[in-house]
């Protein structure tokens, strides 16, 4: 018998292509122990066999005639949810056994907020250093985040049906960052974002290096046209933290950019070689936590690359910072 207090939950999930994890997703979501869901998955006009996946399994398959993007997809799964609350997750997100009821008992304890966010499980079930790193730093920088957050998060957020589509869902001209943009027009119309860090999820989040860093080009960019021009320079000071990113990731580009550029001008003049050991020291001490977060499960060797790995990385956001202020000056903005 279902629960008169839970409210039902329809678990909303696009897809796209996404027919090597998606099997692990549905399995995962449909084995919830939570009294009352139901699961929609939005084919955004997949190319691969994830359709045929999908109609193996015990859910409400909704399709696109023409690819509308990740945004799109959930705001179809949206209208066509029964539920009282809309969870969207990724087709490489696996829930776990009580994240659909923690985020009820959220919902049912916290009666004030309008939409949950979880986090990451730092674990990673890919080896290679680009995977490991993209999903440690996402679960540490989560870690950081105050309990109420002006964001949402694609891979795993809850929101009350109702008020989402009154905000008139996400934003259809907007891409990459879609979940944060709806998430900075709910705070700013007064409604609560809860952030918990006991609603986990495992994120099947395959990337290479080049992946890795074209995708936090790409993401930076999109950030810093919406923060612009949706004039949130002065909160992100006040706050000191980038959406999700705290003041060390700030910080650390910046830094970064100042390493490489040592490095350069050292081949001409050796003493800037020690513009960039300092540079690289500062580095080293803004990041300690992240670093020693690592070191506890990973030990030195591994560690030293993942530090360098980030250190590589943020020198390519530094560059999108500079890129995304350009073409926000030129009047692109979200």
């Amino acid at each position: 018998m279902i629960s008169p207090n839970y409210p039902k939950i329809s678990v909303v999930i696009p897809n796209y292509n996404d027919a090597e994890t998606l099997p692990l997703c549905l399995e995962a979501v449909l084995g919830s122990d939570y009294p009352d869901f139901e699961v929609i998955v939005v084919d955004d006009k997949s190319t691969d066999n994830s359709v045929e996946i999908i109609k193996n399994f015990k859910v409400k398959l909704l399709r696109h005639q023409d690819q509308q993007r990740q945004g799109m997809a959930r705001n179809t799964g949206a209208a066509e949810a029964n539920g009282e609350i809309l969870l969207f997750i990724d087709g490489d997100v696996c829930v776990k056994k009580d994240t659909l009821k923690k985020i009820g008992d959220v919902f049912l304890e916290k009666k004030e907020i309008t939409a949950v966010v979880g986090i990451p499980d730092k674990k990673c079930v890919y080896k290679n250093l680009a995977s490991i790193n993209f999903n440690r730093r996402v679960h540490y920088n989560y870690l950081k985040l105050p309990d109420y957050i002006n964001v949402l998060y694609g891979s795993v957020s809850a929101v009350k049906k109702e008020i989402f589509l009154k905000m008139g869902g996400f934003n259809k001209n907007i891409t990459g960052v879609e979940d944060n943009e709806v998430g900075l027009r709910l705070a700013n119309a007064g409604y609560k974002i809860y952030h918990s860090k006991d609603i986990t999820i495992v994120h099947h989040k395959k990337i290479y290096l080049l992946g890795l860093l074209k995708n936090d080009f790409n993401r930076t960019v999109d950030r810093v046209k919406l923060l612009l021009g949706r004039h949130q320079l002065k909160k992100t000071i006040q706050e000191k933290r980038f959406i999700t990113s705290p003041l060390y990731q700030l910080l650390s580009p910046f830094i970064s950019f100042a390493v490489f550029d040592f490095l350069i001008l050292g081949m001409f003049n050796q003493l800037f070689f020690w513009g960039a050991g300092l540079f690289l020291l500062l580095f080293f001490i803004i990041n300690y936590g992240y670093i020693s977060f690592n070191f506890k499960d990973f030990g030195l060797f591994f560690s030293i690359k993942l530090f360098f790995l980030l250190l590589l990385d943020m020198f390519v956001v530094s560059l999108a910072l500079i890129w995304g202020g350009m073409l926000f000056i030129n009047g692109k903005k979200y």
